[in-house]
C-alpha cells in the first residue's frame, strides 16, 4: 500500500555556502549553545570480544545488556554480558547485520536488519527466536509496545523506505514511503513517532495512520521519549530537537542547518528521564545533559570511531560503534 504521506526533501548542499565570511563565522562560533567540559565523565573501553561494527546496544538492568551489529551482507553478531559489561560474549546468530535492538515495556528483546528479520529474546530466556517477514526490505528500526504490537521502519538510497506493521509477530501490513526511516520509538500504548530523510512522523492509533511534523531540513537519526510528554530526536548535521507535548510540536535545541554553527554528525540520543540525556556521533562525537537539553558537556579525547548507540541506567551507560567499540562510562 502506498504511504500518502507528503514530503519535502531535505536538500543539504542547497544550504552551504563557501564564501570566506561564513568559512570564518563557522570556525568562531562552532559550538553555541554548547558548553565544553572533560572531567564529568569517567570511562573506559570494554572488550566486546569482537572487530565487527556494533550498531544497537540495550540493558535490561544494570547487569545484563546486548549489542547487535556485523557486517552488512554477510554476518550478524550479537555481544551478551552479565557483568554490566566487564566481560562480554560475542556470537554469530546469521548472516547478515542487524541494524537496530529495542525493548518493550516487560524487558523483552526485539533486533532487527536485512531481510526484515525480527529476532525476540523473552526476557528471562537465552535462546533467540527467529521470525522471518514475508518481505526482503532493508528494516533500519524498530519499537515494540509489548510482544502483540510493534514498528518497524527502513529503506535505503535516502528516497525509498518502509513502515511494517507488527501483531503478534505476523506482518499486518507494510508502508511504502518516498524517503528512508531510520529509527521509531513508542511514546505510549499507542503514540509511535518515526524519523528519517527530512521527515518526521506521528501515529497515535498504532502505526495505522501518520501525520507529519513541519520540520524538514536535517537527515533525522534518532527519536526517544524518556516519559510519554517529551521526547528528543536528534539529526545528521548536528540538529537537536525536543517536545514536551507528545510531538504537537518541536522546539529546536540546536539547529544543524544553521550556517552559524558547526555541523556535527549525530547517530544516537537517549535520555535517562526528562533530565539527563546523550548523544552520540561520528569520529568520536559523545555530548551529554543534565538539565533535559538546555546546555551540552562535550566530551572530548574519546577514540576517533563513529559511534553508533548509546544506552544508560541509573547515570551508567555503553556507547557502541565501528570495530567493535564498547564504551563504559559514568556520568
Amino acid at each position: 500500500m502506498k504511504s500518502s504521506i507528503d514530503y519535502k526533501p531535505f536538500n543539504g548542499l542547497s544550504q552551504f555556502t563557501t564564501t570566506i565570511q561564513y568559512t570564518l563565522l563557522f570556525i568562531s562560533i562552532s559550538f553555541l549553545a554548547c558548553r565544553q567540559a572533560n572531567d564529568s565523565i569517567e570511562w573506559s573501553i570494554q572488550e566486546s570480544n569482537t572487530d565487527y561494527l556494533l550498531t544497537a546496544v540495550e540493558f535490561v538492568n544494570e547487569q545484563e545488556g546486548y549489542a547487535v551489529g556485523g557486517d552488512s551482507w554477510y554476518f550478524g553478531v550479537v555481544a551478551h554480558t552479565k557483568d554490566g559489561g566487564t566481560t562480554w560474549q560475542s556470537d554469530s546468530l546469521f548472516n547478515k547485520i542487524l541494524w537496530n535492538l529495542t525493548s518493550d515495556k516487560d524487558k523483552n528483546l526485539y533486533a532487527t536488519g536485512v531481510n526484515a528479520e525480527i529476532l525476540e529474546l523473552p526476557y528471562g530466556t537465552i535462546n533467540w527466536k527467529t521470525n522471518l517477514l514475508p518481505t526482503w526490505e532493508i528494516m533500519r528500526g524498530l519499537a515494540f509496545w509489548d510482544k502483540t504490537k510493534g514498528v518497524l521502519v527502513g529503506g535505503e538510497a535516502y528516497q525509498s523506505g518502509y513502515i511494517a506493521l507488527i501483531q503478534n509477530n505476523q506482518l499486518d501490513s507494510l508502508w511504502e514511503t518516498d524517503f528512508e526511516l531510520q529509527d521509531v520509538y513508542f511514546s505510549d500504548s499507542n503514540t509511535v513517532h518515526a524519523v528519517g530523510y527530512g521527515i518526521i512522523l506521528k501515529s497515535i492509533d498504532n502505526g495505522k495512520h501518520w501525520e507529519k511534523a513541519p520540520i524538514y531540513n536535517d537527515y533525522f537519526r534518532s527519536v526517544h521519549f524518556p516519559t510519554a510528554n517529551t521526547g528528543f530526536v536528534v539529526g545528521a548535521t548536528g540538529t537537536i530537537l525536543k517536545t514536551t507535548d507528545k510531538g504537537k510540536s518541536w522546539e529546536v535545541l540546536r539547529d544543524g542547518d544553521d550556517l552559524h554553527i558547526r555541523d556535527i554528525p549525530f547517530r544516537a540520543v537517549f535520555f535517562e528521564d526528562e533530565q539527563t540525556g546523550y548523544i552520540v556521533g561520528d569520529k568520536g562525537v559523545f555530548w551529554c545533559t543534565k538539565n533535559g537539553g538546555d546546555d551540552w558537556e562535550v566530551i572530548r579525547d574519546l577514540p576517533n570511531l563513529n559511534f553508533y548507540d548509546v544506552f544508560a541506567v541509573n547515570n551508567k551507560g555503553w556507547i557502541v560503534g565501528e570495530n567493535g567499540i564498547i564504551i563504559s562510562f559514568e556520568f
